[in-house]
């Protein structure tokens, strides 16, 4: 948590007047399960918000990890950013366009993925979802929990967007 914070408090320095939307995963709900279940008697006191200083930082706002979690991306125009695709397996962001109604850049899989669907109708639209990689350290033992990691992308995705039409690239 100390790391996080001197993190977010560089960022806010070198960016204090740019709006932050900080999109909770399930790496940080793991929190609460460990408050339930190993110490019950801090429930209600230690909450990822609280422990990241959300109320302390200007122009931040925190979204809570869950099934519904969906945040308009700034002005672009049908891109949502969440932490999950909503289709899992091996061909996740094919999975995702095909299933939503709009684009959207998540997390959570640490691999990189791009499909564009184009749906078929009167009123033809195309539908994109990125997974954007993963920022860390793949060396560290706290990302042995799970099986290889030879196709985590160390790398994020930078999203350039017109804000007189919404139109965006991804990069």
């Amino acid at each position: 948590l100390d790391y996080v914070n001197q993190k977010f408090d560089t960022l806010q320095r070198l960016f204090g007047d740019v709006p932050v939307t900080y999109i909770c995963g399930n790496h940080e709900h793991r929190i609460y399960r460990y408050i339930r279940d190993i110490a019950p008697h801090l429930w209600g006191m230690l909450e990822a918000p609280k422990l990241f200083r959300m109320d302390e930082r200007v122009n931040w706002k925190f979204v809570d990890y869950g099934p519904n979690q969906l945040v308009k991306l700034g002005e672009a125009r049908n891109l949502y950013v969440r932490h999950e695709p909503i289709v899992g397996g091996q061909n996740h962001a094919k999975g995702t366009a095909e299933k939503s109604i709009v684009s959207i850049i998540y997390g959570h899989t640490h691999v990189y993925q791009l499909h564009t669907h184009k749906k078929f109708g009167p009123v033809p639209y195309t539908t994109t979802a990125i997974s954007n990689g993963f920022l860390g350290d793949i060396s560290k033992e706290c990302f042995n929990y799970r099986g290889p990691r030879d196709n985590w992308v160390n790398g994020f995705t930078r999203i350039d967007c017109e804000m007189d039409s919404g139109e965006y690239e991804a990069r």
